[in-house]
């Protein structure tokens, strides 16, 4: 299954109403989500993508009671033909950057033993959440890929790959 698959099967009422229970600070947002989720629906070229959607539950001890915590994290990984164990991958690729015609083009790979990721509303309400985690609108995340080009006095034209081997993170 790729993204756009679960935007056109899940109805927008359900991802939103979903998008607010599990993330309730977003509603303050939700006219930007409004106006992304339009802006989606309306994107009919998709880019190719050599990377997968992954969704999973990542443990972390961080809290201030050294409490475990956990969250649901939506990454990237290297489409390895079909590879169906989301445990067998450790190298995980930073996706905020990304243009929204590669988002919807991804496959997606879920740790369907996890309660959070049993259903394609959860995973569409993560998945959406991560989408515009930079902008709600894909010339905004442009004008930040732009200004990240301007810092760092590099091209990023190949964004869809060079840009995931600079954000690079290996899990643990």
């Amino acid at each position: 299954m790729k993204v756009i698959d679960l935007f056109q099967t899940v109805a927008r009422y359900e991802l939103f109403a979903t998008l607010f229970e599990i993330y309730p600070d977003s509603w303050s947002c939700r006219h930007g989500y409004t106006a992304a989720y339009a802006e989606i629906l309306e994107i009919k070229d998709f880019k190719q993508s050599v990377i997968q959607c992954a969704i999973r539950r990542v443990h972390f001890d961080d809290s201030e009671d050294g409490a475990p915590q956990s969250i649901i994290d939506v990454y990237g990984i290297r489409y390895q033909g079909g590879a169906e164990n989301i445990s067998a991958h450790t190298e995980c690729l930073a996706l905020g950057f990304v243009s929204w015609s590669e988002w919807l083009n991804m496959e997606i790979l879920v740790d369907t033993a996890d309660p959070e990721c049993n259903t394609d509303a959860k995973n569409l309400a993560h998945i959406f959440s991560q989408m515009t985690a930079i902008g709600y609108s894909e010339s905004q995340i442009q004008q930040e890929t732009s200004l990240i080009e301007e810092l760092m006095d590099g091209d990023f034209s190949g964004i869809s790959f060079d840009f995931h081997e600079i954000t690079k993170i290996v899990m643990e």
